[in-house]
């Protein structure tokens, strides 16, 4: 089929005709690049413009051709002039600088299709726009639940188990002219824990080596656990104090999970000091009821002497309170000293803006979403805008089989087993056929995952390759060897 020569009403009657053959898939995964869907947009009265759309790069678009086309027929860009004569001839192919509608978007197969996209220079649009966001939280506050839903991609790891992440990790997302860059980061945890536990020193570093890095700072809560009404973990606000100058937004997550909404408003205004931005926390009730009868007596003498006495001094506002507090802060060499100004502390006077959220259930997450979008800023983009993230394929591959491994295994064995890739292959049907191996530390442990006549490690082999086929968008076959 090709459409040189022909005029643009050609062109467009001879589409139509090829696109009414078309149906909707029933397949939850796109299809191969070479399933490709043909669609015509005019640009103007007297010119039209033919765009090739790849069904991949939208899950929404699962188009199916009953007809199998040439590639060599295929058109990426070509300028038709309109005429009223059918028999003009158009002029040869004119190279043009053209936007396309949507990315195509997708996780490499192969390394090396990974390391041409990622090594690719990114292509900037008019006015392109940048936001870098770092969310951390404690272990299992849900940071790679919601980096997923704010994408729309499976590519963090999640599972019920703390320390699943492991590393920090990017995950990319592009829309219209806007770029964001999420940095999935492992729950913070102090030094001590660490030691104890034998764990990565990625574990403890990642975290605020974050937010060097980053433009904005996401502190993830957990609403629903009792802890998080007496104030942020020590060690969260500990990097919010090394970092008095960046950015942060307060998140309270799993708010679906409490009952009494009225203790959120509560969580909120002891997490954030009485005081969003500096600004006085939204009250509903009047403010005397907060106060106790000693801060009522100081109000009273503060407002008398401010009447009476022309040499008066006003109480510090909560701006330069915090500022004095910083300076305070760091002026301390001990770190025992730090510990202490610390524990008085209960919350962040300088948080940006509160959001409540269910990351699982995805409630909250349009209206976060459109926050990042409007504070994003004019710069060049940073990433490809067809990469999802910058783990390599292996790595997601090993991080799924890990996920399934700590949801069916209810001990600290999956901390202790070493996986490793054994092969990779991608055939002619474009299925990829993947084989793990696990490394289990005694021949106790090994049994242990296999199960009984193989019942447990066959279901983990089957839900980790239904993970891999979500984010791989195509069909995988994975087979799981286990040895010790």
């Amino acid at each position: 089929m090709s459409f040189v020569g022909r005029s643009a009403r050609q062109c467009w009657t001879l589409l139509s005709s090829q696109r009414s053959h078309h149906i909707m898939s029933k397949s939850a995964y796109p299809l191969p690049s070479s399933d490709i869907y043909h669609s015509i947009m005019p640009t103007s009265i007297f010119r039209c413009q033919v765009l090739r759309y790849s069904t991949r790069s939208d899950p929404r678009m699962n188009l199916v051709s009953d007809e199998e086309g040439d590639p060599d027929d295929d058109i990426e860009k070509a300028q038709i002039p309109v005429h009223p004569d059918d028999s003009f001839v158009a002029p040869s192919f004119v190279e043009e600088p053209v936007e396309p509608a949507f990315w195509d978007r997708r996780v490499p197969r192969t390394l090396a299709e990974f390391k041409t996209i990622a090594q690719r220079p990114a292509t900037q649009p008019v006015n392109p726009k940048l936001l870098r966001m770092s969310i951390v939280g404690s272990p299992n506050a849900g940071k790679s639940t919601l980096v997923n839903q704010i994408i729309g991609w499976r590519v963090c790891s999640t599972s019920s188990k703390v320390h699943t992440t492991r590393r920090n990790t990017l995950a990319i997302t592009t829309e219209g002219n806007v770029q964001i860059v999420l940095v999935d980061t492992p729950g913070v945890i102090s030094k001590e824990h660490a030691v104890k536990h034998h764990v990565e020193r990625s574990l403890v570093v990642d975290p605020e080596g974050s937010f060097q890095a980053v433009d904005l700072v996401a502190v993830l809560v957990d609403a629903s656990m009792r802890y998080s009404e007496h104030g942020l973990d020590r060690k969260i606000l500990q990097m919010l104090y090394n970092n008095p100058h960046q950015n942060a937004i307060l998140i309270l997550n799993k708010v679906d999970l409490v009952r009494k909404k009225t203790k959120l408003l509560e969580m909120c205004r002891t997490l954030t000091s009485d005081s969003i931005d500096f600004r006085p926390f939204p009250r509903f009730e009047p403010v005397k009821i907060h106060l106790t009868k000693r801060q009522k007596a100081q109000l009273a003498e503060e407002k008398f002497f401010r009447e009476t006495d022309p040499n008066f001094k006003p109480a510090l506002s909560p701006e330069e309170m915090f500022w004095k507090d910083v300076e305070t802060y760091q002026k301390m060499e001990t770190g025992l000293d730090r510990q202490v100004f610390i524990d008085k502390k209960t919350g962040w006077p300088k948080f940006k803006e509160v959001f409540m959220i269910s990351a699982l259930d995805g409630d909250g997450t349009a209206e976060l979403k459109k926050y990042l979008m409007k504070n994003a800023y004019s710069a060049d983009w940073r990433f490809n805008p067809e990469l999802v993230s910058n783990q390599s394929p292996k790595e997601m591959v090993l991080m799924a089989v890990r996920e399934k491994l700590l949801e069916h295994l209810r001990t600290k064995l999956p901390y202790q087993m070493e996986l490793f890739l054994s092969a990779w292959e991608v055939d002619e049907k474009g299925t990829l056929r993947l084989t793990v191996q696990i490394k289990c530390p005694r021949k106790g442990a090994m049994r242990h995952v296999v199960g009984q006549n193989g019942n447990r490690v066959r279901e983990i082999a089957y839900e980790a390759g239904q993970e891999m086929m979500n984010f791989f968008r195509c069909e995988v076959l994975l087979k799981l060897v286990v040895n010790y």
